[in-house]
């Protein structure tokens, strides 16, 4: 995932939740809006921050957590998205293509720990 995705990702998610409003509930609105700001601030906080860690060992521990995460994340997707299709509710719908979102930003971050660490990584024992 490029830079430029991940702000088309949170451009779009703004932009289909502007047109949800007249067609849900506040409270079914409301979690819609929070996925969006998380969206936006995950998006903030891998291109304003320096959150790759220096070493091996932090790298190592970073990326079993990414993993985790996206295995997380995408169980919690095949869990739901039968019956998200099967009630079609426009919301449900929005909230799993968020969640898609945050996919493919843990992917974007999985990309970049593992080029770090293989950077970190002396080169003798990459060839063991």
């Amino acid at each position: 995932m490029e830079v430029r995705q991940m702000i088309e990702d949170v451009a779009r998610a703004k932009n289909d939740l502007a047109g949800l409003g007249a067609d849900i509930p506040p409270q079914r609105l409301e979690r819609c809006t929070s996925a969006v700001h998380d969206l936006e601030t995950g998006v903030s906080e891998l291109l304003g921050t320096a959150w790759i860690p220096r070493t091996a060992p932090e790298l190592t521990a970073s990326i079993y957590c990414v993993r985790e995460n996206l295995r997380r994340l995408q169980s919690e997707i095949d869990d739901c998205i039968d019956d998200v299709i099967e009630n079609g509710r426009p919301d449900e719908f929005f909230r799993v293509s968020t969640a898609m979102s945050f996919g493919r930003l843990l992917e974007f971050q999985l990309d970049a720990l593992m080029s770090a660490l293989a950077h970190v990584t002396p080169k003798a024992k990459w060839t063991n």
